[in-house]
């Protein structure tokens, strides 16, 4: 092998487009994807020119152009689902739902299943919401893949399940 990245990982210009912004993550440090991909969006944005903010109580979603959060639960509003309740007590929960609007709620719906991720702009800010595990470093990969196009105009966020579920292999 030569001094080249290895082809699996992502090269370093498909990260401009997401490492050249604001970026909010409203996710718990403590998990260990979660850091994968705080270190994945901190040498983005340092090397393109954006920033990147851990969402708290006080984070403000008027300030970022994207958020990645990781959420237990949602819903469209106005659906059947969004009458089941299920109110998400995250410190980062004000910003997220600030990113979703009206369109959509995380205080309520089904589970999300493992691994699932929806991309969107329901209000102009791209926003990832992923489930708990590694659902967050899916939706990374795929909003970095998106390009430019992943940044412009508004739509509903698309859902994406993994077909098997991801396994940890012995070696």
């Amino acid at each position: 092998m030569t001094g080249d990245a290895h082809p699996m990982w992502l090269p370093d210009e498909v990260w401009r487009p997401l490492g050249s912004r604001r970026v909010l993550l409203a996710a718990d440090l403590d998990d260990a994807v979660v850091r994968t991909v705080h270190a994945e969006l901190s040498n983005a944005t340092s090397r393109w020119g954006g920033s990147l903010t851990v969402a708290d109580e006080r984070t403000s979603v008027d300030e970022h152009d994207v958020v990645l959060a990781v959420v237990t639960h949602a819903a469209g509003r106005g659906t059947i689902a969004a009458r089941d309740e299920h109110p998400c007590a995250a410190p980062w929960a004000p910003a997220v739902r600030t990113a979703l609007g009206d369109r959509m709620t995380i205080d309520a719906g089904a589970p999300l299943q493992d691994g699932m991720f929806g991309i969107g702009r329901p209000t102009g800010v791209t926003t990832v919401l992923a489930a708990p595990g590694a659902a967050l470093l899916h939706g990374l990969r795929t909003l970095v893949r998106q390009g430019e196009v992943a940044f412009v105009g508004t739509d509903d966020l698309l859902w994406d399940l993994p077909a098997q579920p991801v396994r940890r292999l012995d070696h």
